[in-house]
């Protein structure tokens, strides 16, 4: 048998001088799919569902929360938010914030324009902006690639033992806040910026002021931190 399905759809009159707004609120069991929730100038906004969540927006924000399984949110001038994800995360816009939190999942995070936030996630972190600021926090994740070409980098977290992260940054400052006793290999560079570092790096190669190779503690995870014209600043947490 055919799933259920439900189709909603808003038929606008032809006469341009009749203003029409409409709003939905439906209420539906909670371990249906939401396939395909669609506006074109309206927010949108889901919770409490156990199955997954497809939605896009025009210029409208869209916002799941508490949602079972996988969530994929899009807008095109809107912000773009997901919270409590059972499983992964695609979080989308072109000139809005895009925001994840609290994902079991790999969280896949992107805006031309906005500026992107992912906390408290584990899985795998693909963060990316243009002119915006990227800002990842309270995470453990199994590995992370950012990257933003004017925007700041900040990567407050631990490292998974087998992990890779990846930062970059054109014209923006990367800033790494980790625990005291983090062991990690690091390659580091900057072309016109500074390196300033709070752990003890033991060197690999020659020692340039603008460019390093080396082991913190025991090794392991891989940390490549890349700015063009901003500094590179690698913190212990909660030092300053």
């Amino acid at each position: 048998a055919q799933p259920s399905r439900l189709g909603i759809k808003t038929i606008y009159p032809e006469r341009s001088d009749i203003k029409v707004s409409v709003n939905f609120n439906l209420k539906v069991p909670r371990h249906v799919n939401l396939d395909s929730i669609r506006s074109i100038s309206g927010d949108i906004q889901m919770s409490e569902i156990e199955g997954r969540v497809v939605s896009r927006s025009v210029s409208g924000s869209v916002t799941a929360r508490r949602v079972g399984q996988d969530a994929d949110v899009d807008s095109v001038s809107g912000d773009a938010t997901v919270s409590d994800v059972g499983g992964r995360a695609s979080v989308h816009s072109v000139s809005g914030d895009v925001d994840a939190s609290h994902v079991n999942g790999d969280v896949d995070a992107k805006t031309v324009s906005g500026d992107v936030r992912v906390r408290q996630v584990n899985g795998y972190i693909h963060a990316e902006s243009v002119s915006g600021d990227v800002n990842i926090s309270d995470s453990d994740p199994t590995s992370v690639k950012a990257s933003t070409t004017s925007g700041d980098i900040h990567f407050a977290g631990s490292l998974s033992a087998s992990g890779r992260y990846d930062l970059n940054s054109h014209s923006g400052t990367i800033k790494v806040e980790l625990p005291p006793g983090s062991g990690f290999d690091i390659q580091a560079s900057t072309f016109s910026g500074s390196i300033d570092t709070d752990f003890e790096i033991k060197v690999q190669g020659p020692i340039e002021k603008r460019k390093m190779a080396g082991v913190v503690g025991q090794g392991g995870p891989t940390l490549e931190l890349r700015s063009f014209s901003g500094s590179i600043l690698l913190r212990k947490s909660g030092a300053r």
